[in-house]
């Protein structure tokens, strides 16, 4: 990361007032995007990243569109999310408290 960029990113000040979108899509790709791991020596292997899964590129724009309030109601998605939790823990068979296979 270069130090101009270092400084954009931890010193800007409190924004008073709104600007385009198209200035921040500029900021980001400008300033944040061409740094997503931090370490960019060509001999560092400490970890290994594997690329997004497509669905779940395409998934989170409509979670965060519908931004739930997961403390009450009727949520759709509050709702599939409970079941997805039970379709995790079921291998486990988390309400007897024995494991599959164990």
């Amino acid at each position: 990361m270069t130090e101009a960029d270092r400084t954009w990113l931890t010193r800007q000040d409190l924004p008073l007032a709104g600007r385009p979108l198209s200035d921040l899509v500029h900021d980001i790709r400008t300033h944040v995007l061409p740094y997503p791991m931090g370490n960019g020596h060509p001999r560092f292997f400490g970890w290994v990243n594997s690329a997004p899964s497509t669905a779940g590129v395409l998934v989170a724009p409509i979670a965060a569109a519908l931004n739930p309030s997961c403390a009450g109601g009727d949520h759709a998605s509050v709702l599939l999310e409970h079941t997805v939790l039970r379709w995790l823990a079921d291998p486990a068979d988390s309400r007897t408290g024995r494991a599959e296979g164990c």
